[in-house]
């Protein structure tokens, strides 16, 4: 008997940053920034039972903008 493997949606890749991990149910993928860029959402996401990613969307964002913001 053969069994369907139980998979989560691609998550995406931010933009200016990577993803690095698998996306059947229980697997966990982890992002990064590549330097100069702020993580914001989540840094690891676990594939649910419910076909789902834990957590929240993660983007990179330009930390030297962000910097600049604070002081308008």
């Amino acid at each position: 008997m053969w069994f369907a493997v139980k998979t989560c949606p691609d998550p995406g890749r931010p933009d200016n940053g990577d993803r690095f991990g698998y996306f059947k149910v229980g697997d966990t993928v982890q992002f990064s920034c590549q330097s100069g860029f702020e993580l914001h959402g989540s840094r690891e996401r676990t594939c649910l039972e419910s076909k789902e990613w834990s957590g929240s969307l993660t983007t990179c964002q330009d930390g030297s903008k962000l910097g600049a913001a604070n002081f308008l």
